[in-house]
């Protein structure tokens, strides 16, 4: 357990710095860069874990990282 919940924030804080770096990525791109399944990347966790925000029109969102 200890060793996939260290794994799981790894793959988080990558989500993160991702999301930073660039607000408007897609998932797609996402799982791309980071090299993990659609699956893997679990936006609805990590948005009510780590505070993060879709902000926007449903066309032009782009990703908020607030804490």
């Amino acid at each position: 357990e200890g060793v996939a919940r260290t794994a799981q924030e790894t793959t988080q804080e990558k989500i993160l710095a991702l999301l930073k770096a660039k607000p408007t990525i897609t998932r797609k791109e996402l799982t791309a860069q980071i090299g993990i399944s659609p699956d893997g990347v679990n936006l609805a966790k990590i948005k009510s874990a780590r505070n993060i925000r879709h902000v926007g029109p449903a066309k032009g969102r782009y990703w908020e990282v607030l804490k």
